[in-house]
C-alpha cells in the first residue's frame, strides 16, 4: 500500500489556481509599475506590494517621488467613482515536470490544473509558465501561496 504523502483539496485547489493566475497577471504589471529589470520575487519592495495587493489592498504608487503607500480604509470612499476592470490577458499556459523522469506535460489550461491537482503527490511535480524564471515544485508553490 503506498501512502500518499502531500495532496490537496479541491477548495485549496481552486484558490491556488486562482493565486497562481493573478500572480502571474501581477508579475508583469510589478516590474513596469516599479520599473525593475528583473523578476519581482526578487525585490523585496515588489514582494510587499504583491502580498498586500493578494490581501486585496489599493495600493497607490507614485512614480515623480518614487512612493509607494497601502491606502488605509478610511481612505477608500475617496475612490469610491472608480470602476476597476480585468485585463484582457493572454490564456495561461501551464507546463509540469515530473520529478523521478524529468518528463515534462503541457501546456496544459488552468482549468485542467485544477482538476489535476487533488489526483497527484505534489512534492513529485514542479509548475512552470511563461514569466517564470524556473519551474518550482508544487508542495513548496502550495505553502508559499496558501500558508500550508
Amino acid at each position: 500500500m503506498k501512502i500518499i504523502r502531500n495532496t490537496i483539496n479541491k477548495e485549496d485547489a481552486d484558490l491556488l489556481c486562482k493565486r497562481i493566475l493573478w500572480i502571474s497577471q501581477t508579475r508583469p504589471r510589478l516590474r513596469e509599475l516599479l520599473e525593475l529589470n528583473y523578476d519581482p520575487k526578487h525585490s523585496k519592495l515588489a514582494q510587499k506590494i504583491a502580498t498586500q495587493l493578494l490581501l486585496g489592498k489599493l495600493i497607490l504608487i507614485d512614480r515623480k517621488y518614487k512612493k509607494v503607500s497601502v491606502l488605509h480604509e478610511e481612505r477608500l470612499k475617496d475612490f469610491s467613482n472608480i470602476k476597476l476592470s480585468c485585463d484582457d490577458a493572454p490564456q495561461l499556459k501551464i507546463y509540469l515536470k515530473y520529478e523521478e523522469t524529468d518528463e515534462e506535460i503541457g501546456p496544459i489550461p488552468l482549468v485542467n490544473l485544477f482538476h489535476l491537482l487533488p489526483k497527484i503527490e505534489l512534492e513529485n511535480y514542479s509548475l512552470w509558465h511563461k514569466g517564470m524564471e524556473n519551474f518550482v515544485n508544487l508542495a513548496e508553490l502550495k505553502a508559499r501561496v496558501l500558508g500550508s
